[in-house]
């Protein structure tokens, strides 16, 4: 299935987190500030695993894992992110239909190609999920902001394939 050009809306800025990006990037500035490198600048980081709960609740913890993507963000093209589905079961990896998410810092723009090839080399485990239960879960939404402000203060663009797990 091939994705459309939808874009999925952040829908939980302004409750979340921030949704005014000035607001946002100086929130997570702060938070990043005070956290520690724990991966040497001679490593090449593999994963991140990080909270997704609200940022006044999670931003802290979040920012350990970030401030060490801040650093290596330049040698990378592309995020593969994985989050868990908190309000429809699941018994596949669902993907997106969506050419874009939005966050208030920018857009990530989605890998559809990697997407389509997911689904089409594996339908049994991979299918694109409707916006409307994308939309409503907060895992993957919570994380892009600290990835799109990485990506961005490291001037280099990447490439999104989001999945929700069951």
């Amino acid at each position: 299935m091939k994705s459309s050009s939808l874009i999925r809306t952040a829908t939980h800025a302004g409750s979340w987190y921030d949704s005014k990006a000035s607001k946002l990037d100086k929130e997570l500035s702060g938070y990043l500030a005070k956290a520690e490198y724990t991966v040497p600048a001679d490593s090449k980081l593999r994963a991140l695993i990080g909270p997704h709960a609200g940022y006044r609740y999670s931003g802290p913890s979040q920012a350990w894992a970030y401030k060490n993507l801040n650093a290596h963000a330049k040698d990378y093209d592309r995020v593969v992110l994985l989050g868990p589905s908190h309000k429809v079961y699941l018994d596949f990896a669902a993907t997106t239909v969506c050419s874009e998410w939005e966050t208030p810092l920018g857009n990530a723009i989605v890998d559809e190609e990697a997407v389509d090839r997911l689904c089409s080399d594996n339908p049994e485990k991979f299918k694109q999920i409707d916006t409307k239960y994308e939309e409503d879960e907060h895992s993957l939404e919570m994380h892009l902001p600290y990835i799109v402000k990485a990506f961005k203060d490291n001037n280099k663009e990447f490439k999104l394939i989001p999945i929700m797990v069951g």
